[in-house]
């Protein structure tokens, strides 16, 4: 957030951001729909680290080690809160498991790479690396339920 808001913990920011009564406002760079505009995004840490933001919190279900002990999670204060961004591929039905599970395998060998490991880090990402059946499960769960916090909080792209 910016370096001028004048929050320094999740429970601060909340109690602000209700305070301007409707004039706050987030800007993001992620496309219309995705979970950036709830939470935030990885792209955000070289800004971080370059002073121009401030960070009071993570919005992933751990304490990230990139950053240190000291930043806390969302969940911390808002309990039950997790999201994030997250990275996938996707294919047509139908596509034959063998290659589904040949480009899986692919991928899960490029981000064991220490050079590619090392760079996410950087960039505060943390590789999960799902297997097919795991991931469609995770989308097919988590697709509704942001769905569902867009439509109850009713929240629009301007």
């Amino acid at each position: 957030m910016s370096n001028n808001v004048p929050a320094n913990t999740t429970a601060e920011l909340i109690a602000w951001t209700k305070a301007q009564k409707g004039k706050a406002n987030c800007a993001v760079a992620a496309g219309t729909g995705s979970a950036t505009p709830l939470a935030g995004m990885v792209a955000t840490l070289p800004h971080v680290k370059a002073g121009k933001i401030k960070l009071i919190a993570v919005s992933s279900d751990k304490r990230n080690p990139v950053l240190g002990a000291q930043v806390p999670t969302v969940a911390e204060s808002v309990p039950g809160f997790l999201t994030g961004s997250w990275q996938g591929l996707l294919a047509p039905a139908g596509t034959p498991k063998t290659v589904v599970d040949k480009v899986h395998a692919e991928v899960m060998r490029i981000i064991a790479l220490p050079d590619v490991r090392e760079r996410l880090a950087t960039l505060g990402a943390d590789p999960v690396g799902l297997s097919p059946a795991d991931f469609g499960n995770w989308l097919k769960a988590e697709v509704p339920a942001m769905a569902r916090i867009v439509r109850d909080e009713k929240i629009t792209a301007e």
